[in-house]
Protein backbone atom coordinates (compact mmCIF):
# COMPACT_ATOMS: atom_id res chain seq x y z
CA UNK A 1 0.00 0.00 0.00
CA UNK A 2 2.88 2.50 0.65
CA UNK A 3 4.11 2.24 -3.27
CA UNK A 4 0.62 3.35 -4.12
CA UNK A 5 0.76 6.20 -1.99
CA UNK A 6 4.02 7.27 -3.09
CA UNK A 7 2.64 6.86 -6.73
CA UNK A 8 4.81 3.72 -7.47
CA UNK A 9 1.96 0.95 -6.77
CA UNK A 10 1.05 -0.75 -10.37
CA UNK A 11 -0.84 -3.26 -11.58
CA UNK A 12 -1.23 -3.99 -15.32
CA UNK A 13 -1.87 -0.48 -15.87
CA UNK A 14 1.93 0.82 -14.89
CA UNK A 15 2.58 3.71 -12.51
CA UNK A 16 -0.25 6.19 -12.64
CA UNK A 17 -2.95 4.01 -13.82
CA UNK A 18 -5.93 4.68 -11.55
CA UNK A 19 -6.28 1.65 -9.50
CA UNK A 20 -9.76 0.91 -9.93
CA UNK A 21 -9.68 0.81 -13.60
CA UNK A 22 -10.17 -1.64 -16.27
CA UNK A 23 -7.37 -1.18 -18.89
CA UNK A 24 -7.99 -3.01 -22.52
CA UNK A 25 -4.37 -5.03 -22.62
CA UNK A 26 -3.18 -6.58 -25.97
CA UNK A 27 -1.33 -10.23 -25.14
CA UNK A 28 2.28 -11.02 -26.20
CA UNK A 29 1.29 -14.61 -26.76
CA UNK A 30 2.96 -15.35 -23.35
CA UNK A 31 0.00 -15.41 -21.35
CA UNK A 32 -3.51 -17.13 -21.43
CA UNK A 33 -4.44 -14.81 -24.42
CA UNK A 34 -3.32 -15.55 -27.97
CA UNK A 35 -0.37 -12.30 -29.41
CA UNK A 36 -2.06 -10.08 -30.27
CA UNK A 37 -5.41 -10.55 -28.93
CA UNK A 38 -6.53 -7.61 -26.41
CA UNK A 39 -8.52 -7.95 -23.13
CA UNK A 40 -9.65 -5.43 -20.51
CA UNK A 41 -8.27 -6.42 -17.08
CA UNK A 42 -8.28 -4.56 -14.13
CA UNK A 43 -5.11 -1.95 -12.70
CA UNK A 44 -4.78 -3.91 -9.98
CA UNK A 45 -4.68 -7.82 -10.80
CA UNK A 46 -3.74 -10.98 -9.51
CA UNK A 47 -1.12 -12.66 -11.90
CA UNK A 48 -4.23 -15.53 -12.77
CA UNK A 49 -6.16 -12.77 -14.32
CA UNK A 50 -3.65 -13.01 -17.38
CA UNK A 51 -1.86 -15.70 -17.00
CA UNK A 52 -1.87 -19.44 -16.28
CA UNK A 53 -0.91 -19.55 -13.16
CA UNK A 54 -2.48 -20.26 -9.39
CA UNK A 55 -0.78 -16.81 -8.25
CA UNK A 56 -1.87 -15.01 -6.20
CA UNK A 57 -4.26 -17.43 -4.91
CA UNK A 58 -8.00 -17.20 -4.02
CA UNK A 59 -7.59 -15.51 -0.84
CA UNK A 60 -5.92 -12.44 -2.17
CA UNK A 61 -7.82 -12.60 -5.12
CA UNK A 62 -10.92 -12.43 -3.39
CA UNK A 63 -9.14 -9.17 -1.70
CA UNK A 64 -8.48 -7.73 -4.63
CA UNK A 65 -11.45 -5.76 -4.96
CA UNK A 66 -10.54 -4.70 -0.97
CA UNK A 67 -7.11 -3.69 -2.11
CA UNK A 68 -7.81 -1.85 -5.46
CA UNK A 69 -10.23 0.76 -3.36
CA UNK A 70 -7.91 1.22 -0.33
CA UNK A 71 -5.20 1.62 -3.31
CA UNK A 72 -7.28 4.41 -4.81
CA UNK A 73 -7.92 6.40 -1.06
CA UNK A 74 -4.02 6.45 -0.55
CA UNK A 75 -3.87 8.00 -3.78
CA UNK A 76 -6.58 10.60 -3.11
CA UNK A 77 -9.17 9.18 -5.19
CA UNK A 78 -12.60 7.62 -4.16
CA UNK A 79 -12.94 3.92 -5.20
CA UNK A 80 -15.22 5.13 -8.75
CA UNK A 81 -11.74 7.56 -9.33
CA UNK A 82 -13.12 10.82 -8.72
CA UNK A 83 -10.48 13.51 -6.62
CA UNK A 84 -11.30 13.57 -2.70
CA UNK A 85 -12.19 16.75 -1.61
CA UNK A 86 -9.64 18.86 0.41
CA UNK A 87 -10.16 19.90 4.05
CA UNK A 88 -8.71 23.31 4.38
CA UNK A 89 -8.44 25.10 7.63
CA UNK A 90 -9.88 28.95 7.52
Amino acid sequence: MRAFRRGRGHGSGGPGAFPGAVLLVSSNGLSRYEAGSATALPAVAGHNDGHMTSCPGAAVTARLPEIRERAALLRGRTPTGTPQATHRAP
